[in-house]
């Protein structure tokens, strides 16, 4: 059996060091204990100290939790996987009419709804905003008939919360604690802003463009109504207690069924491919991403919030669990080092290698993939330059008001075939220092030989010209 490492605060003040977070906690689940080491500030205009009781925001690790809660309706015969929201939800409504009429629970569950999903509108504090949320949808196109392809989709898990709240008679906020965090005895779970402010909580830090170090957010957190999708605040403690539940075939400490067995395991089967391999995943499960390798199969979910980031991945196979919360949304290189050598330690796997340019000249053609791509709030104009591409990314909506930055470019490298007709290029973007290259993935037939998606960021945008 594996045992913790002695140099893990070492690890993480090295982690710190090398990308100037200004703090952050780091887990370990192995054998069923879990280890915690704590280093640096949560906020750099105050020094308050970070330790193993501050809590930080999950973001999007947060739909894990939303799933699970999901998939205990089913276990109580509420749901199936193929019930139809419209069935849920009286007098739901999307844009298009088919995508109303088939939706199930099942297409947003794994990011396959085809909904648009970076729709980060403000409905207020009240307990109506998620229901007021769903109803703002109305308006909104689909991106993609169900089931053509998969695209990260915020959206569609405001609209699981939602069918929780209508199931529990309550709100998702509701839900979470007396659902998941009683009965699994989680000391510090947070869903609203007021609850956090309560604990020694973390802030965000950002590195503005031309700037030469990190400063505090302009704000704390996303609008309440995105709460399913990405708004629990917690520790790493109770993060990976969170995960040993899913480890334990759905059983807390206690030894309270919280989820069935079956729906546990189910959980964590593929049930979706992701265009952007290795990116976020290989596959999609029910709330989990998947990597399958040769050595076993990892599940997990990352969250970036303003100024926040968090990396989890459990190893089921192995019993192990590693989690680290940064309050930055950088460093995205040094903390999957960071993990995958705890991972390849501890369970025998580790994470799949990020795509990089190509050693040498790959047969494209380059004019077939250039034009014009779109998704909410995101239009990508590309061109052919010198042997690769170039691509202009403008961007409207609220986050782009609140960080101040509407048109970025980016230089696209050749990286890689994959299969007939996929063809991945890789490019810095110049808002994501120290996430190292950024793939973007181009696929499918718009019906002209050109690709009719062009996938990047985990998010499909579908060729417009």
């Amino acid at each position: 059996m594996p045992t913790i490492p002695e140099d893990l605060a070492a690890r993480l003040a090295r982690f710190l060091a090398d990308t100037d977070c200004p703090g952050a906690q780091l887990g370990v689940l192995v054998d069923g204990e879990i280890h915690v080491e704590s280093a640096g500030v949560l906020n750099l205009d105050t020094g308050v100290e970070v330790t193993d009781e501050s809590v930080f925001q999950i973001g999007s690790a947060t739909k894990v939790w939303t799933a699970t809660l999901v998939m205990q309706l089913i276990d109580e015969g509420q749901l199936t996987l193929d019930t139809r929201v419209a069935d849920v939800l009286p007098g739901f409504r999307l844009g298009d009419p088919a995508t109303t009429a088939g939706l199930t629970v099942r297409h947003l569950l794994t990011h396959t709804s085809g909904i648009e999903g970076d729709v980060f509108d403000d409905f207020g504090t009240n307990d109506d905003c998620v229901a007021r949320y769903v109803e703002g949808l109305a308006d909104q196109d689909a991106l993609h008939e169900l089931g053509e392809t998969w695209s990260y989709c915020n959206s569609g898990w405001v609209l699981l919360g939602r069918v929780v709240e209508v199931l529990t008679a309550g709100s998702w906020d509701d839900a979470v604690k007396q659902r998941l965090g009683k009965p699994l005895g989680l000391e510090r779970l947070c869903t609203l802003a007021t609850e956090a402010i309560l604990h020694r909580a973390s802030v965000g830090h950002v590195k503005p463009p031309e700037a030469e170090s990190y400063v505090v957010a302009p704000e704390w957190s996303l609008p309440r109504a995105l709460g399913p999708a990405g708004l629990i605040t917690t520790t790493v403690h109770d993060l990976l207690r969170f995960g040993r539940m899913h480890l334990e075939e759905g059983k807390s400490d206690a030894g309270e069924q919280v989820l069935s067995a079956q729906n546990t395991a189910l959980m964590q089967q593929h049930h979706a491919d992701c265009p952007e391999r290795h990116l976020l995943a290989d596959a999609w499960g029910l709330g989990w991403m998947l990597d399958e390798q040769d050595g076993g199969t990892l599940i997990g979910h990352g969250g970036n919030t303003i100024g926040q980031s968090t990396y989890f991945y459990l190893a089921p196979d192995a019993g192990v669990g590693v989690a680290l919360l940064t309050n930055i949304t950088g460093g995205s290189v040094e903390a999957r080092a960071l993990l995958d050598a705890l991972l390849r330690e501890l369970a025998g796997v580790g994470l799949p290698p990020q795509p990089e340019p190509a050693d040498g000249a790959l047969d494209l053609d380059l004019d077939r993939l250039a034009g014009t791509y779109r998704r909410h709030g995101v239009e990508t104009i590309i061109e052919r330059s010198d042997g690769a591409l170039h691509a202009e990314i403008t961007m409207s909506g609220p986050m782009v008001e609140t960080m101040g930055i509407s048109t970025v470019e980016m230089e696209l490298l050749p990286a890689a075939r994959d299969g007939d007709d996929r063809v991945v290029f890789v490019g810095r973007h110049p808002l994501a220092a120290g996430l190292g290259w950024v793939p973007v993935t181009f696929y499918g037939d718009a019906g002209d030989g050109r690709p009719r998606f062009m996938h990047t960021g985990a998010r499909a945008s579908v060729r417009a010209d």
